[in-house]
């Protein structure tokens, strides 16, 4: 479990105002009345290995690697 970034939270607050728009949910009125209090109580759920893949290409790109060669480190990765 992991606190939220500030994407994840800008991606969950317009995800509750979605299901606000096209539900009337009162549940999700609640927690964006509240959003600055409320989203800190959120955590994000991320499987350890597929963590390790996203941070694999986030260096990757910094690196300007191509496919290929983001495909080689995420597999290296694994045999770690």
């Amino acid at each position: 479990l992991e606190p939220l970034s500030s994407d994840d939270r800008t991606f969950l607050k317009g995800t509750l105002q979605r299901h606000l728009d096209f539900t009337g949910s009162t549940v999700a009125a609640g927690l964006l009345a509240s959003w600055e209090l409320k989203s800190s109580e959120f955590r994000k759920v991320m499987p350890s290995d597929y963590k390790r893949v996203l941070e694999v290409i986030e260096r990757s790109k910094a690196a300007g690697l191509d496919e290929d060669a983001t495909t080689d480190a995420i597999m290296a990765s694994a045999r770690k």
